[in-house]
């Protein structure tokens, strides 16, 4: 297998439970999109997935919530 894919799966897991225990934190949200995106940029680098299918079904949903939440944070301090 590959290393990097296999360390940035394992990172998706963790950070997939942090996320399910703590759905509202915005930071828990943006650091699994990272890890999306991580292993997206791998499957691109290896040719099993096209760029645009991977933003299509992984990183877009994920930034549109924690935009939401990031918003509702900075609409509390005013």
């Amino acid at each position: 297998g590959d290393p990097a894919g296999e360390y940035y799966q394992k990172e998706l897991e963790i950070r997939q439970r942090l996320v399910d225990q703590e759905p509202d934190r915005a930071d828990y949200l943006r650091d699994l999109s990272v890890s999306y995106t991580r292993l997206g940029n791998v499957a691109v680098a290896q040719g099993k997935l096209k760029h645009n299918t991977y933003v299509t079904l992984t990183a877009r949903p994920i930034l549109d919530a924690e935009g939401r939440l990031e918003m509702a944070v900075l609409d509390r301090g005013s």
